[in-house]
């Protein structure tokens, strides 16, 4: 049996997870990253007005926005939302 291929970006918490398992189980595994993806204007039109609806019936706000920038590969310091380091309380 050839050994199992796990796929995700490096610092994903999933990853982090099925990584230490398999450890812990003395099980072989290859890790590939996964490429970035390129996203054009349209797509971040759909990707805007889909997280605008699922905030605005859900409550889920920004969730879309999220997963399209961990997509991207952007670093948490460029994908975090504006509000999150204006709004905050001064160190």
């Amino acid at each position: 049996m050839p050994d199992p291929i796990v796929y995700g970006f490096p610092r994903s918490t999933f990853v982090n997870i099925v990584r230490l398992v398999l450890t812990h189980k003395d099980v072989r595994y290859t890790f590939h990253d996964l490429e970035a993806v390129r996203i054009g204007v349209g797509a971040d039109i759909a990707i805007g007005f889909s997280n605008g609806l699922l905030g605005g019936l859900t409550g889920l706000g920004g969730v879309i926005s999220t997963i399209s920038c961990q997509l991207r590969g952007w670093p948490k310091d460029v994908s975090a939302p504006c509000s999150s380091r204006c709004c905050s309380w001064p160190s």
